[in-house]
Formats: structure tokens, C-alpha cells, sequence
């Protein structure tokens, strides 16, 4: 719960028309409602965002 309200202070405009890339690595476990939380939070600024390492990232959102 703690992520969700972290996710919840991010400032999206510091993002505004930009490539972002969430990394999901490590020894901890990221519930999907997390990555489900930055997405909303950061699709309506972003160019696009992609999950995973720089090398193979997954898309999820590109904007048009």
C-alpha cells in the first residue's frame, strides 16, 4: 500500500513528452496495481512508456 501512495505524490508533469521506462527488477515483488497506477498516472503526459530493462522493453502505451 505504501507504493500506491508514493505512486500517488508523483509530480507527472516532470515527465510531460517524454520516453519513460518502469524497471520491475529485483529481489522484491511489484504488485501489478503498482505498475496499473503508474500507467494511469503517466499516460496523459507521456510519449510513451515501456516496462522491463533498457535492452528489451515491453511497450504499453505509445501516444499518437
Amino acid at each position: 500500500m505504501v507504493l500506491l501512495e508514493q505512486i500517488q505524490k508523483i509530480d507527472p508533469s516532470i515527465f510531460s513528452d517524454q520516453r519513460v521506462v518502469v524497471k520491475g527488477c529485483g529481489d522484491i515483488a511489484i504488485a501489478e496495481s503498482a505498475y496499473i497506477a503508474i500507467t494511469q498516472k503517466l499516460r496523459p503526459v507521456v510519449k510513451s512508456i515501456m516496462y522491463g530493462e533498457p535492452c528489451s522493453t515491453v511497450p504499453v502505451y505509445k501516444k499518437k
